[in-house]
């Protein structure tokens, strides 16, 4: 199946510009941006395996290795999968989207999906959703955000699609497809220049 042109085009800048971006994200000091909420993820689940859809330049591998996760990366940038795999021998990583991965029907115990879904357009989010619950197992533990809004375009200058969600809107869409909402109340601003707040999902499968 040919990949959809609005994420061929997303992914096509990751790949061109992996080096770059790698070198101008490097999360807090060196941690994942997202560590405060790690922290509330180690809460709900302790150990286990779980997969980071989107795991770009492995900022946040790093941080997920070292709470003991037996962790499992996907990418569909190959540029960006080579950056993570040197960044972290330890862990396990794939050339993959969610929809073209190939994992057996219950491989993981959690999974890990910030700043990611914003890159899937809307009318084919709940195709995604289905196919990552396909490979979690029962009851498990996820991460998701998004950020805050009411459309969906075309980032003119990178090619990059984004798809912004009001909060009942996703919470919709999620419960929709399967997953429980364990928490949705949080929000992290983001203080760049014309960046919207995002919004943070715990759910369960």
């Amino acid at each position: 199946m040919a990949t959809d042109s609005r994420i061929q085009k997303t992914i096509d800048y990751y790949t061109k510009e992996a080096g770059g971006w790698a070198a101008a994200h490097q999360g807090e000091v060196g941690h994942s941006w997202w560590v405060e909420q790690m922290k509330q993820f180690n809460q709900y689940l302790p150990s286990g395996r779980i997969l980071e859809v989107g795991s770009g330049a492995g900022v946040d591998a790093g941080d997920l290795i070292n709470l003991g996760y037996d962790y499992v990366g996907i990418d569909p940038s190959a540029g960006m999968v080579a950056i993570g795999e040197e960044r972290n021998p330890k862990g396990t990583f794939f050339v993959a989207s969610i929809e073209s991965m190939t994992f057996p029907f219950g491989s993981f115990d959690g999974f890990w999906a910030p700043a990611v879904l914003l890159h899937i357009p809307k009318n084919l989010i709940g195709n995604n959703l289905r196919k990552l619950k396909s490979v979690c197992k029962k009851g498990a533990i996820g991460f998701i955000t998004v950020m805050t809004g009411d459309r969906e375009e075309e980032d003119v200058p990178t090619g990059r699609w984004f798809a912004y969600y009001r909060k009942d809107e996703l919470t919709k869409i999620l419960e929709g497809n399967g997953f429980e909402i364990i928490d949705n109340s949080g929000i992290k601003q983001d203080s760049r220049p014309g960046k919207t707040d995002w919004m943070l999902f715990f759910v369960r499968t």
